[in-house]
C-alpha cells in the first residue's frame, strides 16, 4: 500500500511537473507491486485450503495446526515473488514515461500473459479445484452421514463462498483493464489511461475488501462494533439526576 501511495505521488508529480524517476529502485518498484498483488491473490488460496483440510482432511490434524499456517505465510510470499522473478530476470520491467513509474509494458504479449498466468490463473483455478473437491465430499457421504458433515461444514463452505466473492470482486474490477488489453492486441494501439484504470482496480478493491473483511468476519465486526460503541459520546444524564437529588434533599 504505501508503494502504492508513492507511486500516485511520483505519477502526479510527473504529470504536473514532467519529472523523470527511472532508477535501478524504480525497477525494483514494479517488481514488487506486481509480487504484492500476487501474493494477496494467492492468499486467498492458503484461506481455502485452510478450510479445505478442516473439512476433507480433518483426520489430519497437523494440517490445521496454527503453526503450520504460520509457516506457509512467508512460503507463500517468496513463492509469489520467485514466480514473477523471470520478468526481472528477462529486463522487462521498463519505465513507463507517460505514467512515470516502472512496470511491464502491456505491449510485451510474453510478460503481459505471464502475469496473467502468476497473478490471476493460478489463484482463480486453485480455489476452482479446492470447492469442487469439498463438494464432491460432500456428495460422496451418506445420507447421515452427510446431515452431520454438513452441520460441520456449513461455516466453512460460507467462508470459502466468501472467499470466492473477493475473487470475483477482484476479477470484475479488472474487467476494463482486460477490455483494453483486447483492444491492445486487436488493434495494435496501447490505450493510454490503460495503466491508470488498472491501478484504479487494484486499489478500489483493496478498500473494498478491507470493509467487506470487517463486515463478514464475526470476530472483527464485534470488535469494530465495541469500539466504536465505546467512543459514542453518550448523553450525559448527570443535570437529571442532580435535579433529582435536589429535589431529595
Amino acid at each position: 500500500m504505501i508503494v502504492l501511495i508513492e507511486v500516485n505521488i511520483e505519477t502526479l508529480i510527473g504529470d504536473v511537473y514532467g519529472n523523470d524517476f527511472d532508477s535501478l529502485l524504480c525497477v525494483f518498484k514494479g517488481y514488487f507491486m506486481a509480487s504484492i498483488c500476487c501474493t494477496i491473490y494467492h492468499a486467498f488460496v492458503t484461506q481455502a485450503f485452510f478450510r479445505l483440510c478442516l473439512i476433507v482432511y480433518s483426520n489430519h490434524r497437523w494440517l490445521q495446526q496454527y503453526w503450520f499456517y504460520i509457516i506457509i505465510g512467508p512460503i507463500q510470499v517468496v513463492i509469489a515473488f520467485t514466480l514473477l522473478s523471470p520478468l526481472v530476470i528477462w529486463h522487462d520491467i521498463h519505465y513507463l514515461p507517460k505514467e512515470h513509474y516502472c512496470y511491464i509494458p502491456f505491449t510485451n504479449l510474453r510478460d503481459t500473459l505471464w502475469l496473467v498466468f502468476g497473478v490471476y490463473s493460478i489463484p482463480v483455478s486453485s480455489l476452482s479445484i479446492i470447492y469442487l473437491r469439498i463438494t464432491i465430499f460432500i456428495r460422496q457421504q451418506t445420507t447421515n452421514q452427510r446431515l452431520v458433515v454438513r452441520r460441520r461444514v456449513d461455516r466453512d463452505i460460507s467462508a470459502i463462498r466468501r472467499i470466492i466473492l473477493n475473487i470475483s470482486i477482484l476479477l470484475s474490477l479488472g474487467l476494463p483493464t482486460v477490455a483494453l488489453l483486447l483492444m491492445l492486441v486487436i488493434t495494435g494501439v496501447e490505450h493510454p489511461l490503460i495503466y491508470r484504470t488498472m491501478w484504479i482496480a487494484v486499489e478500489v478493491g483493496g478498500a473494498i475488501l478491507s470493509v467487506q473483511m470487517v463486515l463478514m468476519t464475526p470476530q472483527l465486526k464485534t470488535i469494530f462494533i465495541n469500539r466504536w460503541l465505546r467512543n459514542r459520546v453518550v448523553p450525559a444524564a448527570r443535570p437529571l439526576q442532580m435535579r433529582v437529588t435536589t429535589t431529595v434533599e
